[in-house]
């Protein structure tokens, strides 16, 4: 899992990974890499990104007659926040289905404008550094429909890993946040 202080570092230049020893060119960015499902890879970009928490579950407090991907609320930075379930938004199964006996989770927080959410995901990866303008279309055969609609492309790894690059705003606009 990786570390406050690994992605304070990676935020502030400094390498972390195997991808983020490369120089960093002008249109190059980093990302977190994460796993939404235990299969599915995922990269988010340091820009959104508030924080990378590791919840006790019993802390999010539900709010009744909501999305069910939308887990409920927590206090974070004196503030109430949303926290949903990135792979359930997206099409996926639930946390507490993948994970039955879990008493954390890992919590993305996010921002795009003023708004601030946390996206639960299985667990983080490592900081990669990628051009976000060379992301690979995704094809119509290729991902589910629900899914590919909030993505900006993939990338492929050296070792012909697939991580798929999320569309922050889109999710955001889809979550009416």
């Amino acid at each position: 899992m990786v570390s406050a202080i690994q992605l304070a570092n990676a935020s502030a230049g400094r390498a972390f990974g195997r991808s983020t020893d490369l120089t960093i060119g002008a249109t190059e960015e980093r990302f977190l890499g994460f796993s939404i499902q235990p299969d599915t890879q995922a990269l988010l970009s340091l820009h959104n990104l508030q924080g990378a928490i590791e919840l006790p579950v019993s802390e999010i407090l539900p709010v009744p007659q909501m999305a069910p991907y939308l887990l409920g609320i927590v206090n974070w930075r004196g503030k109430s926040t949303w926290v949903a379930d990135l792979a359930q938004f997206m099409g996926g199964e639930y946390y507490s289905q993948r994970c039955p006996q879990a008493t954390k989770a890992t919590v993305l927080m996010v921002q795009v404008g003023s708004t601030t959410i946390g996206l639960m995901v299985d667990r983080t990866i490592s900081v990669m550094t990628y051009d976000p303008a060379l992301a690979i279309p995704i094809s119509d055969n290729f991902i589910a429909a629900k899914m590919r609609r909030f993505l900006a492309g993939y990338f492929l790894d050296q070792a012909d890993l697939l991580w798929l690059l999320i569309d922050l705003p889109r999710i955001f606009q889809a979550m009416n946040l």
